[in-house]
C-alpha cells in the first residue's frame, strides 16, 4: 500500500505470490478495536465517538466518506495467484477527529491460522483538496506497513470509491488500489487490487459488517 530507488530489484521480488500474500496480508484490510483480542468490549465513551456528527467546520463533501462511521467486523480474504487463500477477521472502529475534517479507523487483526501475528492499524480518511478535489488516506500500523492514496475523482462513480497510492512494508513497496461498495447501510467491501510489472493484479477483499 516500494523502494523506488531500485526498481529492477524490487520489479523481480514482487513477481513471487508469497511476497505479494505477505505484503497484502499485513496491510489496510487486513489489519480501535470495537471488540479487543480477547474479546473485551471497548469502553462505551469510545464507542460513542463513532456516532459523534462531523464539525459543522467540516467540508461537506466529507459526507461521502460517512458509510465509513461506526463499528464494523471486517472478514477478509486474501487470495493471490498460485498462493492458498488466507482469511483473517479484523474488528474496526470508524470516528471524526480533527472537527471531522478526518475519519480514524482504528483496526485490530485477530490472529489465524494462516496470519497468527496480531495486528493494530490506523487509517486515516479525508484531507478534501478542493483544488483537486480529492480525497486522500493514510495508513500506518505496527507491523512496519504504511502508505498513502489519493481518491480517483471526487467521489462515488457508478456505485464505487476508489483510491490509489504507493504503500510500504518490511517486504517492499506496492501501487495499490482499494475499490470501495456499499451494501446498504450495514455492510460495505473494500476490493484490493495491487500493480505488480505495470499489471494489476486483484490481491483481495474486506467484506464489513456493522456491529
Amino acid at each position: 500500500m516500494r523502494n523506488q530507488s531500485r526498481p529492477g530489484t524490487a520489479a523481480r521480488r514482487y513477481r513471487r505470490p508469497a511476497v505479494l500474500a505477505a505484503v497484502v496480508g499485513g496491510l489496510g484490510l487486513v489489519a480501535g478495536p470495537a471488540v479487543s483480542a480477547s474479546g473485551t468490549a471497548v469502553p462505551a465513551a469510545a464507542v460513542a465517538r463513532s456516532a459523534a456528527k462531523p464539525s459543522t467546520t467540516a467540508p461537506t463533501e466529507m459526507h461521502a466518506l460517512d458509510f465509513l462511521l461506526g463499528n464494523w467486523k471486517c472478514t477478509t480474504t486474501v487470495a493471490i495467484p498460485g498462493e492458498p487463500a488466507t482469511v483473517s477477521t479484523v474488528y474496526g472502529h470508524i470516528y471524526p477527529v480533527l472537527g471531522g475534517n478526518w475519519y480514524e479507523w482504528d483496526a485490530h487483526r485477530l490472529p489465524s491460522t494462516s496470519l497468527p501475528t496480531e495486528l493494530t492499524s490506523h487509517w486515516l480518511f479525508g484531507g478534501w483538496d478542493a483544488t483537486s478535489a480529492t480525497f486522500t488516506t493514510i495508513y500506518y500500523d505496527d507491523g512496519g506497513n504504511h502508505g498513502q492514496e489519493t481518491s480517483i475523482g471526487s467521489g462515488w462513480v457508478a456505485g464505487n470509491l476508489k483510491f490509489t497510492g504507493s504503500f510500504t512494508s518490511p517486504a517492499g513497496a506496492f501501487t495499490y488500489v482499494d475499490d470501495f461498495t456499499v451494501s446498504g447501510g450495514n455492510q460495505f467491501t473494500d476490493t484490493i487490487s495491487v500493480e505488480v510489472s505495470g499489471t494489476s493484479i486483484q490481491a483481495g477483499t474486506g467484506v464489513c459488517d456493522r456491529i
